[in-house]
């Protein structure tokens, strides 16, 4: 199948991968019979060497306060609809189109109170919802920063814990032992904690801000997306020991309690996980990135894509519209994994010749 595919190539197409073409061979610009195979040889192990070193090749971008980026602390990832990627970290937020970064904080952008940005979720239409360290919220929308008060039911002295939101936009908050959503209508927070099961403790998801947890003596319960899930416990796990816990992209459970084992849930089932444990990240090209977990649910990635350069520890991933793979990272910056593809050409396209021994 592989020689077809080359043949095909040599007699009526160009390869291209990154800077390099191969055009097809012309009867006139073929060497005399003699050495006419060692010339095919030649043509045919360059493509080999090309298309080995382009199948399932993955590059990336690293940005830090080097480059653009306002602190090497990312702590919130969200592509807007028209395909900004921004960037919440503790010294304002960024707006990445693609080759540089705009920085907007308190000392250039009227409606941001605090640089320090704890969390980040994207909302309807556009819209980014923020939480600062000390607990306000701040919303982006209609291109203008507002960071709201007692008007919209948030006080100063009841700070927010965390933020979520769903695929649709809508937007609930974390207080002390209670969630409020976003009611666009009204234009403030209302409380929705009394439709919910009454837990001793809540706390933010990591992996990103998919949602809240929170337990009681009937075992743990999830606040995802907007839906509340509950989770029956071994009696040899009591919901007291849990702290902290993650969902992965399979809806799978993963917890780390207080002497730090880790344990993942599926189908109701809790598992002890060995030293070393992975979780699967499949983007939308179908590629398994194994991420290793550490202490407090962090995840890591090995491999020679990184060369010398692995990623730190990462909150956050989020895949772009076109398939990059961002991890945001405490510390160290923020990582974009992209692939690089192979291009086919043929004549019939129009292209002009660029000879292979020109």
């Amino acid at each position: 199948m592989v020689f077809q595919e080359l043949q095909s190539i040599l007699e009526h197409g160009r390869l291209r991968v990154g800077d390099v073409t191969l055009d097809p061979v012309k009867a006139r610009e073929r060497p005399d019979a003699i050495s006419h195979a060692a010339y095919a040889f030649v043509r045919l192990m360059a493509v080999l060497l090309v298309s080995v070193s382009a199948a399932a090749q993955y590059r990336f971008n690293l940005w830090t306060a080097e480059n653009g980026l306002p602190l090497n602390s990312v702590r919130g990832l969200h592509q807007t609809p028209d395909g900004y990627l921004w960037i919440a970290t503790l010294d304002g937020v960024a707006r990445f189109g693609g080759s540089h970064f705009k920085s907007f904080n308190k000392s250039n952008t009227p409606g941001i109170i605090s640089n320090r940005i704890d969390s980040m979720v994207g909302g309807q239409d556009g819209d980014l919802w923020m939480v600062t360290e000390n607990g306000r919220i701040t919303r982006y929308h209609n291109g203008s920063f507002q960071t709201y008060g007692e008007k919209q039911v948030l006080r100063e002295d009841n700070p927010v814990h965390g933020i979520t939101s769903d695929d649709f936009g809508h937007v609930w908050i974390l207080f002390t032992g209670t969630i409020s959503q976003w009611d666009e209508a009204a234009g403030r927070f209302s409380d929705i904690t009394v439709k919910l099961p009454q837990v001793q403790y809540f706390k933010s998801l990591r992996w990103g801000h998919l949602g809240f947890w929170g337990w009681n003596d009937k075992g743990l319960h999830c606040f995802i997306k907007g839906q509340w899930i509950d989770v029956p416990l071994p009696t040899w796990l009591p919901a007291s020991s849990i702290w902290e816990v993650a969902v992965d992209q399979k809806r799978t459970l993963w917890l780390e309690t207080l002497n730090g084992k880790h344990i993942n849930i599926t189908a109701g089932k809790a598992v002890i996980q060995k030293a070393g444990a992975t979780v699967d990240y499949v983007d939308r090209q179908g590629h398994v990135w194994k991420m290793h977990i550490g202490h407090q649910l962090d995840r890591s990635m090995e491999g020679t894509t990184f060369g010398a350069n692995p990623p730190g520890p990462f909150t956050q991933v989020i895949e772009d519209h076109e398939g990059g793979l961002w991890l945001a990272t405490e510390g160290h910056g923020l990582y974009r994994l992209h692939r690089q593809f192979v291009h086919m050409y043929s004549k019939q396209e129009g292209l002009g010749r660029l000879c292979a021994g020109a």
